[in-house]
Parts: C-alpha cells; sequence; structure tokens
C-alpha cells in the first residue's frame, strides 16, 4: 500500500467518523423535535402517560453507544 493510499484510507476513516457523530446529533435532535410535537399537540400529560419518552431516551442511550465506538 503507497502513502497516498495510506492518507486516502486516513481521511476516509475520519469523514466517516465525523459523519457518525453529526448523524448521531441529527438523531437524537429529531427526537426531542417529536416528543415537544407530540406534547404541543395532545399535551404535556399525554407525553408523560406515552411510552414515547422511556422510548426515546433507550434511543439516547443506544446512539450514544454507537457514538461511543467511534469517539
Amino acid at each position: 500500500m503507497s502513502a497516498d493510499q495510506l492518507k486516502l484510507g486516513i481521511f476516509i476513516k475520519n469523514q466517516f467518523s465525523d459523519l457518525i457523530y453529526i448523524n448521531s446529533i441529527i438523531a437524537t435532535e429529531l427526537m426531542k423535535i417529536t416528543e415537544n410535537l407530540a406534547a404541543l399537540r395532545h399535551g404535556e400529560e399525554f407525553l408523560k402517560k406515552s411510552s414515547c419518552l422511556r422510548e426515546h431516551n433507550a434511543l439516547n442511550r443506544e446512539i450514544l453507544g454507537i457514538l461511543d465506538k467511534y469517539y
């Protein structure tokens, strides 16, 4: 493997790591937007009674776990 190929491989790996990080942020923010819209539409009580918050928290933990693999 040439030095140029190695540099390109490292560059691509770093790009993928950055994209994973950015996508993790986007995913968690989209879940928060969904929660806020549900609260606006149905009220805070609906959101508290539903399983959405627990499910979103579990997904957030999973996303953070994926993120921890790369950072």
